[in-house]
C-alpha cells in the first residue's frame, strides 16, 4: 500500500469524496432536502466495505460513515442482536449491561450531525431502551455532536434531548409545529438556559413556540450568528439587539404587532422578514437601525404591483439601503390578481417600481421571481440594467405561469448581458419565437461565460436549432434550462421538450467546438 494512504488526513479527504459523491451539489445535505439522495446510500456501504477492507482505514472510514444520521435509530440496532427486537418499534428484550454502553459509546463519539426537517430524531426507538441506555450515560450521548435538527419528538421523550444537547454544539434547530412539543417538558429542558449546555451556539432556530421559551432560549447565548424565530417581543429583540456577532436574522412578524414601534439596531449581513404582507414587515421596520447586506421579504397573501412600489418607496427611505446589494421580494402567486393584462398603466406602476429599486445604486442581486414581469420590453428592460451595473443576479418573472406573452425578445438578453458584465444568474421570461433574421449576428461580439444556469419561466420557443444557436453564441457555458415551477401549466410539456432539445443542441455544439474547435 502507497505510503500516502498510512496518512489520517489524506484517508478522510479521500473517505469524504466518496460520501458527498452521494449528494446533490456535492456538499453535505445539512437539512436542505426532506430525505438523503438516493446515492448516499450507496456510499455509505462503500465506506462500510472500506472499514473491513484494512485496519489502517477503520477509524478514518467510520468516522466519515457515523458523522451525520438521520435518526438514532442505526447506533441502537448495532447493539447486540440479544439486547432488542424489532416490531414496530426497536423494543428492549433484557436489562442494558455495561458492555451494550461500550458498542454504543465507540459509534457515539463519531456523529457530528443529527436529525432533519421532518425526521423524529428518536425513531422507533422505544421509550424503554432509551431510558436503560441513558442509565450508563452519566452525561451525553452524543459527546461531539456538533448540529442537531428535530422536526419532531414523541411524547414522554422531550426530557431525554437534554443528552444531546452537548458543549459542542453550534447548530440547534428545533422545528416542530405541534403543539404538544412545546410541553413543560421541553421547558425545562431549556429552563437553565441553552448557554448552560452549549455555550458554543452559533445557530438557533425556534419555530411556532412561545415568546417565553424563545425569551429563554436566547438569554444566554452571547455568540449567536443567525437566528430563526417564528414569534417575536420587544423582549426578545433586546436580546437580539445584544448578539454583536449576529450575521443572519429570520424573523416572522404577526399582524398583532402592527403599530407597535420597537427600537431596534444591528448590522447584518442577511435580513429576513416574513409576514402576511410586504406592507406589513416594511412598517416593521419603522424605528430601526437595522443596516444588511441582503434583504428578504416574504409574504403570505399576493401583492398588487401598486403595493410593491410602496414598499420599495417605503424602504428607500430606510437606513438599511445603505452597502444593501441584494434584494429578495416573494409573495404567493394569485389567479385573480396577477394574470395581468397589459395596459399603459400597468407599465406605468412597474416602471416607477424599478425607478424606485435605482436607489438602491450598488444592487448585486435583484430576485423578482414570483411577480409577473410580462409588460417589459427590450427597451424598458435596458434602461432598467444600465442603471445596475453591478448586478451578478438578476431573476424576474420566471416562477409562475403567466397569461400575459412576454415582450422581451434574445435582443432584450444580449442588453442585459453588456450592461452587467458581472452576471453569473440570470432569469427572464422572453418570446424564443422572434429570432430576427438569419444572417443577423445576434451577440454582435457580446459573451458571458459565467452563466452556466439559464431560467427562462414560461418562455415559448418554436426553432430549436435556432434558439439553441443563438444562446450559444452569447452563453457558451450554458449547461442548464429551467422551465418555471408550475407543473400544470398550459404547453409546459411541450415546451419542457424544446427547451430540451435546446440544451442538446448547445452541447453538441460544445463538443464540436472543444473537438475541432469550430
Amino acid at each position: 500500500m502507497h505510503r500516502c494512504l498510512l496518512v489520517p488526513e489524506i484517508l478522510e479527504h479521500i473517505f469524504s469524496d466518496v460520501y458527498l459523491s452521494g449528494t446533490e451539489g456535492g456538499s453535505q445535505h445539512y437539512w436542505k432536502d426532506d430525505s438523503i439522495p438516493p446515492k448516499r446510500h450507496v456510499s455509505r456501504r462503500s465506506l462500510a466495505s472500506l472499514c473491513r477492507a484494512c485496519h489502517s482505514f477503520k477509524d478514518v472510514a467510520l468516522d466519515v460513515l457515523w458523522a451525520e444520521l438521520d435518526t438514532l435509530e442505526p447506533l441502537f440496532t448495532c447493539l447486540p442482536l440479544d439486547l432488542w427486537w424489532h416490531e414496530t418499534n426497536i423494543i428492549m428484550k433484557r436489562p442494558v449491561t455495561p458492555a451494550d454502553w461500550s458498542i454504543f459509546e465507540q459509534y457515539a463519539s463519531r456523529v457530528r450531525v443529527l436529525g432533519g426537517k421532518d425526521s423524529d430524531i428518536f425513531g422507533r426507538i422505544d421509550k424503554e431502551l432509551i431510558e436503560a441506555m441513558m442509565a450508563f450515560s452519566s452525561k451525553l450521548f452524543l459527546p461531539n455532536l456538533r448540529a442537531l435538527c428535530c422536526g419532531n419528538c414523541p411524547l414522554g421523550l422531550h426530557s431525554c434531548m437534554r443528552y444531546l444537547l452537548g458543549p459542542n454544539l453550534v447548530d440547534l434547530r428545533l422545528l416542530s409545529k405541534t403543539g404538544q412539543f412545546w410541553n413543560n417538558a421541553i421547558y425545562s429542558v431549556l429552563s437553565p438556559g441553552l448557554g448552560s449546555y452549549s455555550p458554543r451556539l452559533k445557530t438557533i432556530v425556534l419555530h411556532d413556540t412561545s415568546p417565553q421559551v424563545t425569551e429563554l432560549a436566547l438569554s444566554t447565548l452571547p455568540i449567536l450568528r443567525s437566528v430563526t424565530l417564528g414569534v417575536l417581543s420587544d423582549k426578545i429583540l433586546n436580546f437580539i439587539s445584544r448578539l454583536i456577532d449576529l450575521e443572519v436574522l429570520d424573523i416572522k412578524i404577526l399582524d398583532d404587532l402592527r403599530g407597535t414601534k420597537v427600537q431596534f439596531s444591528a448590522n447584518l449581513c442577511k435580513l429576513i422578514i416574513r409576514a402576511d404582507t410586504l406592507a406589513l414587515s416594511v412598517d416593521t421596520l419603522e424605528g430601526w437601525g437595522v443596516k444588511c447586506g441582503v434583504l428578504q421579504l416574504i409574504s403570505n397573501i399576493p401583492e398588487t404591483p401598486l403595493a410593491v412600489e410602496n414598499v420599495l418607496r417605503k424602504l428607500s427611505d430606510h437606513a438599511l439601503c445603505d452597502g444593501l446589494e441584494v434584494i429578495q421580494l416573494h409573495t404567493p402567486k394569485s389567479v385573480g390578481h396577477n394574470h395581468y393584462t397589459f395596459h399603459t398603466s400597468t407599465l406605468t406602476i412597474f416602471l416607477r417600481i424599478f425607478t424606485a429599486l435605482l436607489r438602491f445604486s450598488g444592487l448585486k442581486r435583484i430576485h423578482l421571481s414570483t411577480f409577473c414581469m410580462s409588460w417589459l420590453d427590450d427597451g424598458a428592460l435596458g434602461s432598467i440594467v444600465k442603471s445596475l451595473p453591478h448586478l451578478e443576479e438578476l431573476v424576474i418573472g420566471t416562477r409562475y405561469f403567466w397569461l400575459t406573452p412576454p415582450k422581451i425578445t434574445l435582443k432584450g438578453i444580449v442588453t442585459v448581458l453588456s450592461s452587467c458584465p458581472n452576471l453569473r444568474v440570470l432569469g427572464l421570461v422572453f418570446d424564443a419565437t422572434k429570432l430576427g433574421p438569419p444572417t443577423q449576428m445576434l451577440g454582435d461580439g457580446v459573451c458571458n461565460t459565467n452563466i452556466t444556469s439559464l431560467r427562462v419561466g414560461f418562455s415559448p420557443i418554436e426553432q430549436t436549432p435556432g434558439v439553441a444557436v443563438a444562446l450559444w453564441e452569447i452563453l457558451p457555458c450554458l449547461s442548464e434550462i429551467h422551465l418555471e415551477f408550475d407543473t400544470h401549466a398550459p404547453d409546459r410539456d411541450a415546451r419542457m421538450t424544446k427547451w430540451g432539445d435546446a440544451m442538446k443542441y448547445i452541447n453538441y455544439h460544445r463538443l464540436v467546438w472543444n473537438r475541432y474547435g469550430f
